[in-house]
C-alpha cells in the first residue's frame, strides 16, 4: 500500500536497465560504468607503460526518473 512517489521516494544506483522497466521510471545515479571499464581496458592494453601520470575522473550524473518527488516540508 506504499506509493511511489506520494508516500515514499526511491533512487537507484547504477542506472541499471531493470529501472527502466518499472512505473514510474526509477530515478537513479549513473556512474558511467560503461566509460570507466573502457578506460581501464585501454590503460591496461596499452603496450607500454606510459611516461606521463595520466587522470581519469568519472562524474556520476542523475537520470532523473518519476520516482521521486520534492520533500513535504
Amino acid at each position: 500500500g506504499i506509493r511511489v512517489p506520494e508516500d515514499v521516494s526511491l533512487t537507484g544506483y547504477d542506472a541499471l536497465p531493470e529501472g527502466e522497466l518499472v512505473r514510474p521510471r526509477l530515478t537513479t545515479v549513473d556512474q558511467a560504468l560503461d566509460w570507466q571499464l573502457r578506460t581501464a581496458l585501454d590503460l591496461l592494453c596499452h603496450p607500454t607503460f606510459p611516461t606521463v601520470v595520466h587522470s581519469h575522473i568519472a562524474v556520476p550524473t542523475l537520470v532523473r526518473g518519476g520516482s521521486v518527488a520534492p520533500p513535504l516540508s
